[in-house]
């Protein structure tokens, strides 16, 4: 049964109790959707507190694929409106929706065109940035095939610094976005042009991945892997893709001798 608490304020604001994302992995449609009307009832509820959480709950439903079709229109306007929201929380929740709802290939035109606006908010507080980073992600990897190039450009440059950011959630965030894009461009030979912003990425990610924080040399060797992958340095995907922490100075030994490797002379300069 799903179980549900009733708000004693006025409005009669309906919530659900149970987290929607193990709902959603365990749960039969019908019920998630029986959820979701509960939900809706309450996106407006007069109790501030209630009103967040059913929004959350909202956004976060939105990760299933038999609810997000349901609402596919619909939806997306409805969490757009949010992230224009003066509060930061609801901000948060807004780029949440949008997130799961890039999981679902059917929305992908209307999200592509919200990937320049998005881009905005990677400049914001952290954890505004790290939500804006998992929605930019969601859109690419995601995409139809034919959009993929084209966005994944359009955000290099915007991605490029937050690899760089002082803050480490940021850091961690846009690497592992890095790598999560890369993976799904893998199937494209990248041209000079996407060479060129591709490169940019490589010092970076081996100084990071110096760091000594373990999440951050996953996020790297995951990322880095990609890169070579794309790139043409298929000798060096494997070791990177299976680094761990102990690993980094002999990454960056393996890297440097590529580098040098006779016929790879150019990509020194670059």
């Amino acid at each position: 049964m799903l179980a549900l608490a009733t708000s004693p304020t006025p409005g009669n604001c309906l919530l659900p109790v149970a987290h929607p994302r193990a709902m959603g992995k365990t749960c039969d449609p019908s019920l998630l959707h029986e959820m979701m009307a509960l939900v809706q009832n309450s996106l407006h509820c007069i109790n501030e507190g209630r009103k967040i959480l059913a929004r959350a709950i909202y956004a976060q439903l939105l990760c299933h694929p038999s609810v997000a079709q349901s609402l596919m229109h619909k939806s997306l306007g409805i969490v757009t409106q949010w992230v224009n929201d003066r509060d930061i929380s609801m901000v948060g929740i807004g780029l949440q929706g949008i997130s799961n709802l890039a999981l679902h290939p059917g929305q992908s035109k209307a999200l592509r065109r919200l990937v320049p606006y998005l881009r905005g908010f990677l400049s914001a507080e952290a954890r505004v940035a790290v939500r804006a980073l998992e929605s930019l992600q969601n859109i690419v990897q995601h995409a139809r095939d034919k959009d993929i190039q084209g966005m994944f450009c359009s955000i290099c440059q915007h991605l490029r610094p937050l690899i760089n950011d002082e803050r480490e959630p940021v850091r961690i965030s846009a690497t592992s976005a890095l790598g999560h894009m890369l993976s799904r461009d893998s199937k494209y030979k990248p041209g000079a042009t996407m060479k060129r912003e591709l490169y940019t990425f490589l010092l970076p990610l081996l100084l990071n991945m110096q760091e000594g924080n373990s999440e951050m040399v996953k996020a790297c060797g995951g990322a880095l892997a990609e890169w070579a992958e794309l790139t043409g340095w298929a000798s060096l995907t494997h070791s990177l893709r299976h680094t761990t922490l102990s690993d980094p100075p002999q990454v960056l030994l393996d890297t440097c001798a590529y580098l040098v490797h006779e016929g790879e002379y150019q990509l020194v300069g670059q």
